[in-house]
C-alpha cells in the first residue's frame, strides 16, 4: 500500500473514532498505519491508546514493540515483547523481532533464546542467520558455521546467510574460503558495499591488495557513504606504499565519520611516511583527543619527534606509550 492509501487509512479510522471512541481496533490499526508511515513515536500512542481500551489486545503489544525497537530502544522493545508473551501471544516474528533487541545490546545469549522459540514455531533462514551470527558473537565459530549452513539449506540464495558465513570464516582465518562466500553474496547482491569491502578484506589478508583496492572501489561506487571502504582501500594503498593517495582516502573518510579514530592514526602514518611530519603529528594527536586510552599512538608520535630531532619529546611519549 503506497503512502498516500495509509494516510487515507488513517483518516478513516479517525472518522470511525468520531462515531465510536471506544473502537480499540480501529486505534490499533492507526498505529499500524502510523508505523508504515514511518512514525513509530505516533504509533506507540495508537498502540497504548488501543491496550487501555482493550488490555487483550496483543497485537498492538507486538507492534508496540517493533515501533520501540524501530527507534533503536531496544529495552522497552523486549518489555512490550514479554508483556505480549506473559499474554500468551507467541509468534515467531515476536521472537524473531526479540532476539533482534537482544543482539542489539550484545546480550547474545538471551538473543538465541528468542530465535530458538522462533525457530520451534517456523523455520526461517533469516532467524538462522541472525542466530548464527549471535553464536558467532559469543565466539562459537563451529555452531555458527553449522547455523550458517542450516541457514543455506532452508534458502541458498540467502546474501544475509553468505555473507554471515565469510565472516566467520575471515575472522577463523580461512581466507579463501571466505572469499569464495563474499563472492556468492556478491552474485545475489552486485551492489552490496559490505560485501564488496569484507570481499576486499579477505584479498588484503593473502597479500592481493591491487585486487582488494578495486574491490574497495566497487563499494565506494554502490554506496559513496560507507565510510568503513575509504578507510579499508587506504590501508591497502599503504601496503603499497602509494601514501598520497592513502591520505587522500582517509581524508575522505573522515568527512563522513571524522571521530574514527583508527583512521586518523593510519593517516598520521601516511603522511609520516611522506616526511609530513608536523601533519602528521597533528593528525596522531587528533587521535589521542577523540580516544585517550590509544596508547600506542604516543609511540608513534615519539617515532615522529625522533626523526625530526626532538629526542627528549620522544622519550617522554615512549613512556607514555607503556
Amino acid at each position: 500500500m503506497h503512502s498516500g492509501k495509509h494516510e487515507e487509512a488513517i483518516a478513516s479510522f479517525d472518522l470511525a473514532l468520531s462515531f465510536s471512541p471506544g473502537y480499540a481496533n480501529a486505534v490499533y490499526e492507526k498505529g499500524r498505519a502510523l508505523f508504515i508511515l514511518g512514525n513509530p513515536d505516533a504509533a506507540i500512542s495508537a498502540f497504548e491508546r488501543a491496550l487501555e481500551m482493550n488490555p487483550a489486545c496483543n497485537q498492538a503489544l507486538f507492534w508496540k514493540g517493533r515501533a520501540y525497537f524501530e527507534m533503536g530502544n531496544f529495552e522497552d522493545a523486549i518489555r512490550a515483547f514479554e508483556h505480549a508473551i506473559e499474554n500468551n501471544y507467541r509468534t515467531a516474528d515476536l521472537y524473531y523481532f526479540e532476539g533482534m533487541a537482544y543482539a542489539a545490546l550484545d546480550q547474545h545469549r538471551e538473543a538465541i533464546q528468542s530465535y530458538d522459540c522462533s525457530l520451534e514455531i517456523g523455520h526461517s533462514a533469516v532467524t538462522l542467520s541472525h542466530k548464527a551470527t549471535s553464536l558467532a558473537e559469543l565466539g562459537m565459530s563451529r555452531d555458527a558455521l553449522e547455523t550458517f549452513d542450516k541457514a543455506l539449506e532452508q534458502d541458498e540464495n540467502s546474501p544475509e546467510a553468505w555473507m554471515g558465513k565469510g565472516n566467520v570464516l575471515y575472522d577463523l582465518g580461512k581466507y579463501p574460503e571466505a572469499l569464495a562466500a563474499y563472492e556468492r553474496c556478491l552474485e545475489l547482491e552486485p551492489e552490496n558495499a559490505v560485501a564488496w569491502t569484507r570481499h576486499g578484506m579477505a584479498l588484503a589478508a593473502q597479500f592481493q591488495s591491487e585486487a582488494a583496492i578495486e574491490s574497495y572501489e566497487h563499494a565506494i561506487t554502490a554506496d559513496p557513504t560507507f565510510s568503513i571502504a575509504y578507510f579499508t582501500k587506504g590501508s591497502a594503498l599503504i601496503a603499497l606504499g602509494r601514501y598520497m593517495e592513502a591520505v587522500e582516502s582517509f581524508n575522505t573518510m573522515l568527512t563522513i565519520q571524522p571521530d574514527f579514530v583508527d583512521a586518523w592514526i593510519y593517516r598520521g602514518r601516511a603522511l609520516q611516511e611522506q616526511q609530513k611530519y608536523q601533519e602528521a603529528l597533528t593528525s596522531f594527536k587528533r587521535a589521542l583527543e577523540i580516544d585517550p586510552g590509544r596508547k600506542e599512538v604516543w609511540e608513534d608520535i615519539g617515532g615522529v619527534l625522533d626523526t625530526i630531532g626532538k629526542h627528549e619529546e620522544a622519550k617522554i611519549c615512549y613512556k607514555k606509550a607503556g
